[in-house]
């Protein structure tokens, strides 16, 4: 509690930052003006980690898609430098995991990171292409939503 009121107080406290340009880069509804969607597979970079609360308002759809486009774009040869893309989810959480559920998002970050995970940590859940997500995620609107951009 002392950490959420902290928290909290300086969001009010301190001068607006990443709220201001919402208008500029989100058009209605948290839709993104120009998606990342199809220019994160040529990022330069070796791997990615998209961590999403099991309750977020953002969809981990965008995220799964990321993944299913560079792993297709790995399987056909398309790209030599294409990055390896992981969706993980913390559990009971929201759009503010880390206060939400702080145990799984710890452990979220340190597998991101490389780290071993010790035996009674909480685990994320990883999300596998080759699997049925099994529901994990709570809000799954992505696809609907994407088509205004195909």
């Amino acid at each position: 509690r002392k950490h959420l009121t902290e928290y909290l107080y300086m969001n009010a406290k301190l001068p607006g930052s990443g709220e201001n340009c919402l208008n500029k880069i989100l058009e209605p509804f948290a839709l993104a003006k120009r998606p990342s969607l199809n220019r994160i597979a040529r990022l330069n970079v070796r791997n990615i980690y998209f961590i999403y609360g099991q309750h977020d308002w953002m969809d981990a759809g965008g995220g799964i898609e990321v993944q299913r486009i560079c792993d297709q774009m790995k399987r056909d040869g398309t790209s030599e430098n294409v990055p390896n893309v992981s969706v993980l989810g913390v559990k009971n959480a929201g759009h503010l995991l880390m206060l939400e559920n702080w145990e799984e998002f710890n452990s979220a970050v340190l597998h991101a990171a490389g780290e071993n995970l010790p035996q009674d940590a909480p685990k994320p859940f990883i999300h596998d292409e080759s699997k049925a997500s099994d529901g994990f995620f709570k809000r799954m609107t992505f696809q609907k939503r994407a088509e205004k951009y195909k």
